[in-house]
């Protein structure tokens, strides 16, 4: 079961990678598996942090390897100012 946190950022990372529906998993690496490059995974991350309202440091930024990686990270910090965007 996806909850919002975790289908906004899936979402996300499908629209900066391009990637097709139902590709980006919760397991999924960004390098390995999704074939991010390092400039894209931050990329992705600065979008996330200002939907969430939270900032990464660099070392939290090198610490998220995975989708559920980032998704546990934002979820212990903070709750999404908006869930549903047009």
């Amino acid at each position: 079961m996806s909850d919002g946190i975790s289908a906004k950022i899936m979402e996300v990372i499908q629209e900066q990678l391009d990637l097709e529906q139902g590709v980006v998993r919760m397991e999924s690496r960004f390098v390995e598996d999704l074939r991010a490059h390092s400039l894209a995974v931050a990329e992705i991350l600065l979008l996330v942090e200002e939907i969430y309202d939270v900032i990464l440091d660099d070392e939290e930024m090198d610490n998220i390897k995975t989708v559920q990686d980032a998704v546990d990270y934002i979820k212990a910090r903070k709750r999404p100012r908006h869930l549903h965007t047009q």
